[in-house]
């Protein structure tokens, strides 16, 4: 608990959050950010109906809204937190409770999801502290997101059975029919989540070992680990993606795929980049969803082909390795002066698995998007839906014909679901 401690005298102090003690065996806290969120109930609903695992289980709700926040606004989130408290009051369980902590006029600064996810995670260790839980589960969740009901079975056993692991990813699916929604929602969740799994997919075909989903309502963190690294950010958009980065250039980290949340598919101006915005976009005919060129794939296939080539080479070979690579990849590389940052990480690895680590921990996902980014100039975005062909047929998975959208998704989903749970 010493790591526990030494977190919360830097980071976070002050007193808890939470008055009542936590319940005996406490093993798993779920949190989840809330505002302006209507359908919250749906939620707890679904966390309350699951299989109960072994160990207790605690919900914490972080309900916020931000200073000079719009009068009906902040009327709307006292009524979620007034029926929240009246629906926890009458959910009372010997396996589950669910803890709400306000968090008022928060100064425009800080004020957003990172904020509310990290305050609600800092009181999880707080809780772990107090219950004496040295190995407890800090689950991340959101306010419109619904599981299945082996969701923390599944979780419980991954663990168990994972006992080296950070943390995990937690298989989702993003709803792509119903009557909820507009036709147009549906359409527009479906290429998203489509491109979701086109460039992740794409990202593991060129030989990146660190490649995963980045999802705020779908992921697990050992709290020791969580402390380890400095907690969650505070950024208002994005903040699950710089997150999880921490844990996986650690290569530590799986995946679990025997479970699911189901994220909701609305659109939302609340963050400027993600799936609400990708989808508000997609229906006010903003963009047409599409993806990166796999060409621009195969240009980082090739460099990553060339890393174990690149150990302890002298100044001649890199020469000759990196004036051979694609054009893309080599202007790229020249403009991070990548012989002066491969020297150093070759004078900092006596062994060639310690070189691919500090390799592949400065080449993470943030310069692979930098890449990507930049490598628009020559390999334009395609759309979405001709880059999942693409890429399924040079794999071998499609034999022929051209599925429609959820067709493709379907099958990408189906590639998840088979994956092993620890990569």
């Amino acid at each position: 608990m010493n790591s526990a401690i030494r977190y919360l005298e830097k980071h976070v102090p002050g007193y808890p959050l939470i008055s009542r003690n936590p319940a005996p065996g406490l093993k798993y806290i779920v949190t989840i950010p809330a505002y302006l969120e209507t359908s919250l109930t749906e939620s707890l609903i679904s966390l309350y109906s699951s299989i109960p695992p072994a160990a207790a289980v605690e919900v914490i709700i972080a309900v916020n809204w931000p200073e000079n926040e719009l009068p009906e606004n902040i009327r709307l989130s006292k009524d979620v937190l007034n029926l929240t408290k009246t629906w926890i009051n009458k959910h009372i369980s010997d396996w589950i409770s669910f803890h709400t902590i306000v968090l008022q006029d928060v100064p425009a600064k800080k004020a957003g999801v990172g904020y509310a996810r990290k305050t609600a995670m800092d009181e999880a260790i707080r809780r772990f502290i107090s219950a004496r839980q040295e190995d407890g589960i800090i689950i991340s969740f959101d306010a419109d997101t619904v599981c299945d009901p082996d969701y923390f079975t599944r979780i419980e056993s991954h663990f168990r059975q994972n006992p080296h692991t950070d943390g995990c990813t937690i298989y989702f699916e993003h709803p792509v029919e119903g009557t909820d929604f507009s036709k147009d929602v549906y359409l527009g969740i479906s290429l998203y989540e489509l491109h979701m799994r086109y460039f992740l997919h794409s990202l593991r075909y060129t030989g990146f070992p660190n490649a995963y989903y980045t999802l705020g309502s779908a992921f697990a963190i050992r709290a020791r680990s969580y402390c380890r690294q400095g907690g969650m950010n505070i950024k208002k958009a994005g903040e699950d993606f710089y997150f999880l980065q921490k844990f996986f250039d650690l290569g530590s980290f799986t995946e679990l795929n025997l479970t699911r949340v189901i994220p909701s598919p609305r659109p939302s101006d609340r963050v400027p980049f993600g799936t609400g915005a990708s989808i508000l976009s997609f229906i006010d005919g903003q963009q047409n969803l599409s993806s990166f060129n796999p060409s621009s794939f195969e240009a980082l296939k090739t460099f990553f082909y060339k890393v174990p080539l690149l150990f302890k080479a002298d100044e001649k070979r890199i020469n000759h390795i990196l004036d051979n690579l694609d054009i893309s990849i080599n202007i790229y590389l020249k403009s991070l002066n990548f012989e002066i940052i491969l020297n150093e990480i070759n004078g900092n690895s006596s062994e060639y698995l310690s070189f691919k680590k500090r390799f592949f921990r400065y080449f993470n996902m943030f310069r692979i998007l930098k890449f990507l980014n930049f490598a628009k100039k020559i390999y334009p975005d395609i759309p979405v839906t001709e880059g999942a062909i693409i890429f399924l047929n040079k794999t071998g998975i499609l034999k022929n014909g051209i599925p429609e959208v959820k067709a493709l998704l379907n099958i990408f989903r189906s590639m998840d679901r088979m994956s092993i749970s620890q990569r």
